[in-house]
């Protein structure tokens, strides 16, 4: 997903990277939670949660710090590359399907 250009008098809103949909499923897989646990957590609709996950809706920057919240990890694990993630000691080897 790239990052629209602004609109004439409009400020763009900010893009976090395509890979957060895939850190996420590293980390649900990792926590054994489903899309709707996450949901829960976060407060949205299960919807809202599959449309984010597709890249059919952008993951900004609260979405990033709320998810962070909820898997206990830093913000800026979000910003690394997901194959870094999977070779981690701290994530299962198993993850590396995901």
């Amino acid at each position: 997903m790239k990052p629209q250009p602004a609109k004439p008098g409009r400020v763009a809103k900010p893009v976090i990277g395509e890979n957060v949909s895939r850190i996420v499923r590293i980390l649900l897989a990792r926590d054994e939670m489903r899309q709707q646990d996450l949901a829960d957590a976060l407060d949205y609709e299960t919807g809202t949660i599959t449309r984010k996950m597709k890249g059919e809706r952008e993951w900004r920057l609260n979405d990033v710090v709320s998810l962070a919240e909820v898997f206990e990890v830093p913000v800026s694990l979000f910003f690394e590359e997901p194959d870094t993630l999977v070779r981690n000691k701290c994530f299962r080897p198993a993850l590396a399907a995901v």
